[in-house]
């Protein structure tokens, strides 16, 4: 036993200093000073050595959960008495706060795999040991980055952060999630969101892709890859320098090496732009059709030479066919010739053209009488006088007139027929009668008329 003089151990036992109880039993022993009073044990300048038991109550203890230290198992815990991992802190407020002048966390692994060492951000409802399934939306990792700011106090403000949230309803075995990426825009602290990916594996951003090598978007369940949206205004693409373009190919699989062929093409050098191929040697190339919705067309108003009636410059239409014609008074129609009773017609924009060689092998069963005229035509002329138009026949056979007059027709507004008329009257022409087309009787046509 060491021999106290005053406070001082003689120096006989310097550096010797025992404190034993019963092995097993809690007990605590006091250091006091040589009047008695409880003190404080200072070490300095020398090895401290604690070594305990194997036991599983061979623990070095502090303020009960403050610090242990387990000795059968070598874990240390911090705020708990149960150490899970070799580090295992419980904390109902802040966690662990490293401060350093140098490195900061740093994990190292050392293994013959390729495993990495890892990092958890675990997120459970409930309590520690009564845990309840997390709910969408829930928060389930942050890693934020802050600075120290510039104003008189000073303070670390938001800089950065990379969030991770449920994205979508929790099940067995399943846990959507998505990542959001925010960063501060500069005059602020605010974070605001600027990328995220959702459990769908699709890609949002909130602001301007700037790719300086190259960017490679695969999509494999059939919905668009890549869409670019902007509800204030404009969407820009841009490439730089003298002779760039912009290029889009159609890939013959999902992983987009097998190039099937090019769906559209744009290029700086000649301002031109291409669909179908990937050469842009004109101003507008199309390998395939151009689509126009209902109402839809080629707008020529910027046009500056226009005459001073234009009423419009949308080409909105174009249409191509054939058209049945019927030869009749209007009531009864003549027997027309299987083989020469259907015409072509081309419409472009509102303006319809015609052709055609119609025969009849009867006046038909009764026969027709009186004024006679073709109908059938695919479209309705205007109605407007202005779009009344007319034309008469280089050809025609099997008719009763007389010698030297010409067969002739118009086309009234407002209808799809056209009454056929002979130029055999001093004043002009008189309609054409029946009677003068005889079974046999035919005609050649061609005519152009506004449709309505």
């Amino acid at each position: 036993m060491a021999t106290l003089t005053g406070n001082t151990i003689a120096s006989t036992y310097t550096g010797l200093l025992s404190v034993s109880g019963a092995v097993g039993a809690d007990t605590v022993e006091a250091v006091t000073d040589g009047a008695g009073t409880s003190t404080s044990l200072s070490l300095s300048q020398q090895r401290a050595t604690i070594t305990l038991g194997s036991g599983a109550a061979d623990d070095f203890i502090v303020d009960g959960t403050t610090l242990v230290v387990e000795g059968d198992n070598n874990r240390v815990g911090i705020g708990t008495a149960a150490p899970a991992n070799i580090v295992h802190v419980v904390s109902g407020g802040d966690g662990i706060l490293v401060a350093s002048a140098g490195a900061g966390l740093i994990l190292d692994r050392y293994a013959d795999a390729t495993y990495a060492s890892d990092i958890y951000s675990r997120k459970a409802r409930g309590s520690k040991g009564s845990e309840e399934a997390i709910h969408d939306d829930d928060l389930c990792l942050k890693i934020l980055g802050q600075g120290w700011d510039l104003d008189s106090g000073g303070a670390f403000v938001n800089c950065v952060s990379i969030e991770g949230y449920v994205d979508g309803a929790v099940g067995n075995d399943d846990m959507p999630g998505r990542l959001v990426f925010k960063t501060s825009p500069d005059g602020s602290a605010t974070l605001a969101e600027r990328m995220r990916i959702d459990s769908a594996g699709d890609v949002t951003f909130t602001g301007e892709i700037d790719c300086r090598t190259s960017l490679d978007v695969q999509e494999s369940d059939g919905t668009d890859p890549v869409r670019i949206k902007n509800t204030g205004g404009d969407v820009s693409l841009q490439t730089h320098g003298t002779n760039t373009n912009w290029t889009w190919y159609r890939s013959a699989n999902h992983g987009g090496e097998a190039v099937d062929n090019t769906m559209f093409s744009m290029s700086s050098n000649n301002n031109s732009v291409n669909v179908g191929s990937a050469s842009c040697a004109t101003d507008l190339t199309v390998a395939g059709d151009i689509v126009m919705a209902d109402g839809k067309g080629i707008d020529f108003s910027a046009n500056i030479y226009d005459s001073a009636g234009m009423t419009g410059e949308l080409l909105d239409d174009y249409e191509e066919g054939t058209w049945d014609a019927m030869v009749t008074d209007g009531t009864n129609d003549m027997a027309m010739h299987g083989s020469a009773d259907t015409g072509y017609y081309t419409k472009v924009g509102n303006l319809v053209t015609l052709t055609g060689y119609f025969l009849t092998t009867s006046l038909g069963d009764p026969a027709a009488s009186g004024a006679i005229k073709i109908t059938g035509l695919p479209f309705t002329n205007t109605n407007n006088n202005a779009a009344y138009s007319s034309g008469s026949a280089g050809y025609s056979e099997g008719f009763d007139i007389t010698a030297g007059c010409t067969v002739g027709w118009y086309v009234p507004v407002n209808q799809s027929y056209m009454p056929l008329m002979v130029w055999e009257a001093a004043t002009g022409t008189a309609s054409m009668t029946a009677a003068k087309w005889q079974a046999n009787g035919g005609i050649m046509v061609n005519l152009s008329y506004r449709a309505a």
